[in-house]
């Protein structure tokens, strides 16, 4: 029993060091741990943009995509419509680029298809690097 946990134990360490992977990754790296996502993600929007500054990303699904709001007393749905015909289940990603010294536009992506830009941010403290984004872009 404890040859089996052990064993067990040393498989799940080298499969997590395997996923943990440090530079550059490819379009393979996909699946639905955390981890993989957030590569995955990450390998979507250096292949969508590949000559722009991607300073964010975050991976979603098609249907998070298009729910996305801001705005109010009536919200605007900037990508309602978008990626017609893909199913709200698809993997996809936010990919955050920038515009300029202080300007960053959040784009939903789906690999295989045109992206679409949800909004332009344009102040302070935009065009900084982000990283692994926490949720997508919300004006100020």
């Amino acid at each position: 029993m404890i040859r089996l946990v052990l064993t067990f134990a040393a498989v799940t360490m080298v499969a997590g060091c395997a996923a943990e992977r440090v530079g550059p990754t490819t379009s393979a790296a996909t699946g639905s741990s955390g981890h993989a996502a957030l590569a995955s993600a990450q390998v979507v929007c250096h292949d969508m943009f590949p000559k722009k500054r991607v300073l964010g990303w975050m991976p979603a699904t098609v249907g998070a995509l298009r729910a996305y709001h801001f705005g109010g007393p009536v919200g605007r749905y900037p990508l309602r419509s978008a990626f017609a015909g893909v199913a709200a289940t698809r993997p996809g990603a936010w990919c955050v680029v920038g515009e300029g010294a202080q300007s960053d536009s959040m784009w939903g992506v789906v690999p295989g298809d045109r992206p679409a830009r949800a909004i332009t941010v344009t102040g302070p403290g935009e065009g900084t690097f982000r990283g692994e984004l926490p949720g997508p872009l919300q004006p100020p």
